[in-house]
């Protein structure tokens, strides 16, 4: 359920005491959500505004 068809996942935390940070009175309990998002070298072509190009099927990453 966390994970995407290209291998990349996300969690979250609902306090963020839970990371061992001191609870302050003043900022409250908050939440965090991360997403992680994994690529092999090369994959910025994709992305890049200067000469970019395409990333092959095979180079990209499954599950």
């Amino acid at each position: 359920d966390n994970f995407s068809s290209t291998g990349n996942f996300g969690f979250g935390i609902q306090e963020h005491i839970d990371l061992g940070i001191k609870y302050d009175p003043s900022i409250g309990i908050y939440g965090l959500d991360f997403y992680v998002v994994l690529g092999r070298p090369g994959y910025n072509v994709n992305h890049r505004k200067r000469k970019s190009g395409t990333v092959g099927f095979p180079h990209r990453l499954t599950k």
